[in-house]
């Protein structure tokens, strides 16, 4: 009994272990414009670093970040995160800066 319960909590770390990193890089699998879902960032308040704004992005779509400048977009402070080489070609993604959504994708 007591092998088994091990056993679960083992499973359990593991599963949250791999899903906590997808969660904090928005991995729904959501489209270019689509919320990111929840962010750990909305929960605490901290706010999205430049850098992590750049993973995020890259997370979901993969490429290199070529620039991140700061920006506004439906009236909130973004990061504006401009990637080459990704699953969608080039585009620029506006990330707010308070939640880690991704609030809008432009393909170059």
């Amino acid at each position: 009994m007591a092998k088994t319960a091990t056993l679960r909590a083992a499973a359990v770390a593991a599963a949250a272990a791999i899903m906590l990193p997808l969660a904090a890089c928005g991995g729904n699998g959501g489209g270019a414009g689509g919320s990111a879902g929840s962010s750990p960032h909305a929960a605490t308040g901290t706010p999205v670093t430049r850098q992590q704004a750049g993973r995020i992005v890259t997370g979901r779509y993969g490429g290199q970040v070529k620039s991140i400048e700061p920006d506004h977009e439906q009236g909130r402070p973004t990061w504006e995160v401009e990637v080459e080489n990704s699953r969608e070609g080039r585009i620029e993604a506006d990330v707010a800066k308070n939640t880690g959504r991704i609030l809008a994708v432009e393909k170059d």
